[in-house]
């Protein structure tokens, strides 16, 4: 998707590589424009896993770079490749895409660097290491495109890149979860070529339409991000949920909500409306019988910025909150197709899935839906609704998917409630 003129002498010994330094930051203005891009050419856009991998080895290939198969190295091989580029990173390029952009650098230093690969050491088993070398073949390729800066790059003109393998799911769900979670934080960057460069809002499934009204099951707590939410999570709720990118809308009816936890005198249902586009959406939360409301806009940023359409991953998941546009899942990685039995739904799914940065609180989500792209359940915390990751609430609600279907919403569907426009109570998503 990315790629001064000042050529760097460096007279280093092969210790030197290891020094936890950076030479002089030479960024040039191609290498900041590229990075502030939230679009791409399509020149290596695909629509699979297969394809990806295809056309961006094809592509590096063009550009000159020596290539070697992925499956000729060993690991501690790959890891002397990033150690080789540490002095050409970038940190003007890294701040750009700190805490908010699937291009981010997983480490801040090379020793953080080091201590994981002195951890990773310790998977023995041969098909975890085979998934780890493909992980990191696919790091070392998202450090050179994305964080090594133009005059680094033509002091590294002798180096061996490897070829990017192609993503198997498998190695995210059956490998030991210091070699799936790098598996799939390693290959977050290449979802930005998940799909063509004009495909954006053309409303055609996985896309969603530009307006629907569905029905549905939730599972796990609502509100989830409340103190508590967990010990209340109760029995899973009926949800009933009206969506508009037309009118930058959302409004969720849960059936079962853990209103004690925001200031309310019981548990009841509940709806969630988000109303409003970036920069200046609201959000409230308040009780089917409309006597409580409070504010539930975030108080801290959260989740990572798509550099293909500069929206936040995942849904909500930004400073403020506002309804998802209908493309968001392009952001996550369609990683294979399996077998499925939910609540309203069972089939061939495809399997959606991204891990945030590990710093985040909540940082795997997955998406399923049917083979023609309708959605079938979406959920956070885990790998599935039965793969917790141990991490955040591990939450998920079943479309019915018979139900979701393109219509017209009124507006009055997305209204304000007059106990919502004069509360100062908050419940903000933290």
């Amino acid at each position: 998707m990315y790629r001064v003129h000042i050529l760097l002498t460096v007279a280093a010994s092969a210790q030197d590589l290891f020094l936890p330094q950076q030479l002089t930051d030479t960024t040039s203005a191609n290498d900041l424009k590229r990075a502030k891009s939230i679009t791409h050419s399509g020149l290596v856009a695909a629509n699979n896993t297969a394809e990806q991998a295809q056309k961006i080895n094809a592509n590096l290939k063009k550009l000159g770079h020596k290539l070697q198969e992925c499956a000729e190295h060993s690991l501690e091989e790959l890891n002397d490749k990033v150690r080789s580029m540490w002095p050409y990173f970038s940190e003007e390029l890294q701040e750009i895409y700190k805490g908010k952009d699937l291009r981010q650098r997983a480490h801040q230093k090379l020793e953080d660097f080091e201590a994981r690969w002195k951890k990773e050491d310790s998977v023995t088993d041969a098909s975890a290491r085979s998934a780890l070398r493909d992980a990191k073949c696919a790091e070392v390729l998202m450090l050179w495109v994305h964080h090594v800066h133009e005059s680094g790059k033509l002091s590294l003109g002798n180096i061996v890149l490897p070829t990017l393998p192609e993503f198997q799911m498998d190695h995210v769900r059956s490998q030991p979860a210091v070699v799936a979670n790098r598996v799939a934080t390693s290959y977050t960057c290449i979802t930005g070529h998940g799909m063509k460069s004009d495909h954006t809002s053309d409303h055609k499934f996985p896309h969603w339409p530009e307006e629907v009204h569905y029905q549905g099951k939730g599972h796990g707590a609502y509100p989830f991000w409340t103190p508590g939410a967990g010990a209340h999570a109760g029995s899973p709720g009926a949800i009933d949920v009206y969506w508009s990118e037309k009118q930058l809308a959302e409004r969720l009816y849960h059936a079962s909500c853990s209103m004690t936890n925001v200031g309310y005198s019981k548990d009841t249902d509940c709806y969630h409306l988000f109303v409003g586009g970036q920069p200046s959406p609201a959000a409230y939360l308040y009780t089917a019988s409309k006597d409580f409301c409070c504010i539930s806009g975030p108080t801290s940023s959260h989740g990572i910025r798509s550099p293909r359409t500069n929206t936040t991953f995942p849904p909500g998941g930004s400073e403020k909150l506002a309804a998802p546009a209908s493309d968001w899942m392009d952001d996550m990685t369609l990683s294979g197709t399996e077998s499925f039995s939910g609540d309203f739904y069972t089939g061939t799914v495809k399997h959606y899935l991204i891990q945030l940065a590990d710093s985040e609180a909540v940082p795997w989500f997955w998406y399923m839906t049917t083979e023609d792209g309708r959605p079938v359940q979406q959920g956070e915390g885990g790998k599935s609704a039965t793969v917790s990751s141990g991490l955040g609430a591990h939450i998920w609600h079943d479309y019915n998917t018979d139900t979701f279907n393109a219509t017209t919403i009124d507006p009055s569907i997305f209204e304000v409630p007059s106990v919502c426009k004069s509360t100062t109570t908050t419940c903000q998503f933290p």
